[in-house]
C-alpha cells in the first residue's frame, strides 16, 4: 500500500469516531455529536507542486510612502545602510536588536527546528509588525512596510531565512507583506518585482563601503573605551562619528554612470578624507594606556558574534566590565568569506 491509500484510509476509519462534548447545569446534561471535519485533497493523496515566494509589486511610485526595513547588523552599519538609502531616494530603517521575547516569538510562528539567529531575527521583524498591526491595520502595515534581507544558498541555514520569515508572515496574518533579497554574490542585481527598489552598482556599493566603514569606527571604539579616562566619552564620540559618517554618506555623489559610480567608489578620496575627520576625532579622547587588560577575541556563528545586545547576553559589554578589552568580530569577514568562495 502507498502512502497517500494509507492515509486516505487512517482518515476513513476516524469517520467512524463521534466526537462528545459534553456540557451540563445543575439540573440537565446535554450531550453534543460533532461531525468530523470534511474530506480534504491533501488526505485523499492530492499534493500541489511546491511555490517559492513571490512578493506583489513594489513600485517607484510608492517609494515615498513605502520604508524598506532591515537589520540584524551592528547599530553603526544598519546606520550606514540608512544613509545609502536615502541617498538613493527610499525611506530605510533597521529593526530593533533583537530580544528575549523576540527569541520565544520567533520559536512560535516559524519552524521550531531552526537556529538560534533565525528565531531571533524572525521574531524581530514579527514583533515590529505585530506592533505596526495594530497601530494602522493589517492591509495599512503591509502598503506602509517591505523587508529587505540578504539571499545566499549558504552557510548553514543562511539560505532558508527568508522560508522562515515567510511562515511567520503567515501566521501573523501579515503575508501580504513584501520581502524581497539581496543576492550577496551579485554587484548588481537590478530592480526587483514591481522596479520600486533596484539593487543597482550604487545600491550595493554604498552598503559596502557602509559595513567596512563602520567596521573601522567599532574597532576604535573598543580599542579606546577600556582605556578611556572619562566614562562615556569615547560612546558619545563614536555616536558623534556615525552621525558625521551618515552625512557623508546620504550626501554623496550619485550623478555618474552605473561604471562611473564603480570607479568613483574605487579611486575616490571621498571616504578617506571622511575617516580622516572620523580619526581625529577619536584621537580628542584622553586614554590611560597604563592600565593592564587582556584582549578577548570574540567568534563564533556568524550572527551571534556581531550582533550587540540580548541574543549574545551582551557579552561584548559584560567583558569590558570584567576588565577585558574586546577584540570584536566584525561584518567585514563575511566579505572575505564570499571573496575566497570565487
Amino acid at each position: 500500500m502507498n502512502a497517500p491509500d494509507k492515509s486516505l484510509r487512517t482518515y476513513k476509519s476516524l469517520e467512524k469516531l463521534r466526537v462528545v462534548a459534553e456540557t451540563s447545569t445543575e439540573n440537565d446534561h446535554k450531550v453534543h455529536f460533532l461531525a468530523p471535519p470534511p474530506l480534504t485533497r491533501q488526505a485523499e493523496g492530492e499534493t500541489g507542486h511546491f511555490r517559492t515566494y513571490q512578493p506583489r509589486p513594489f513600485t517607484p511610485e510608492e517609494r515615498a510612502d513605502t520604508t524598506i526595513l532591515f537589520g540584524g547588523l551592528h547599530w553603526r552599519a544598519e546606520r550606514l545602510i540608512v544613509a545609502t538609502m536615502e541617498n538613493l531616494g527610499y525611506k530605510g530603517q533597521a529593526l530593533p536588536v533583537a530580544t528575549r521575547e523576540d527569541l520565544k516569538t520567533g520559536r512560535e510562528v516559524a519552524d521550531i527546528g531552526q537556529c538560534c539567529p533565525t528565531s531571533f531575527t524572525t521574531g524581530a521583524l514579527t514583533n515590529f509588525l505585530r506592533r505596526e498591526k495594530e497601530r494602522l491595520g493589517a492591509e495599512e502595515a503591509s502598503r506602509s512596510y517591505v523587508y529587505l534581507t540578504a539571499g545566499s544558498c549558504g552557510a548553514c541555514r543562511f539560505g532558508q531565512y527568508h522560508h522562515s520569515y515567510e511562515l511567520a508572515l503567515r501566521n501573523i496574518g501579515m503575508d501580504s507583506l513584501r520581502m524581497f533579497m539581496l543576492d550577496q554574490e551579485k554587484f548588481d542585481q537590478g530592480p526587483t518585482h514591481g522596479g520600486g527598489l533596484d539593487l543597482n552598482i550604487p545600491f550595493t556599493l554604498g552598503v559596502f563601503w557602509g559595513l567596512i566603514l563602520s567596521d573601522l569606527v567599532m574597532d576604535m571604539e573598543y580599542q579606546i573605551r577600556p582605556y578611556e579616562v572619562n566614562e562615556g566619552e569615547t560612546d558619545r564620540v563614536c555616536r558623534e562619528a556615525m552621525e558625521y559618517l551618515y552625512e557623508a554618506f546620504k550626501n554623496r555623489p550619485t550623478d555618474r554612470s552605473k561604471w562611473g559610480m564603480l570607479a568613483w567608489h574605487v579611486f575616490s578620496d571621498y571616504y578617506v578624507d571622511a575617516m580622516r575627520e572620523v580619526y581625529r576625532r577619536f584621537s580628542t579622547i584622553e586614554v590611560d594606556r597604563l592600565r593592564v587588560k587582556p584582549m578577548v577575541k570574540i567568534t563564533g556563528e556568524f550572527y551571534l558574534q556581531t550582533v550587540e545586545g540580548d541574543p549574545n547576553y551582551n557579552i561584548h559589554r559584560w567583558l569590558e566590565t570584567e576588565g577585558a578589552e574586546v577584540y570584536p568580530a566584525s561584518i567585514s569577514i563575511w566579505i572575505d568569506y564570499l571573496w575566497r568562495l570565487t
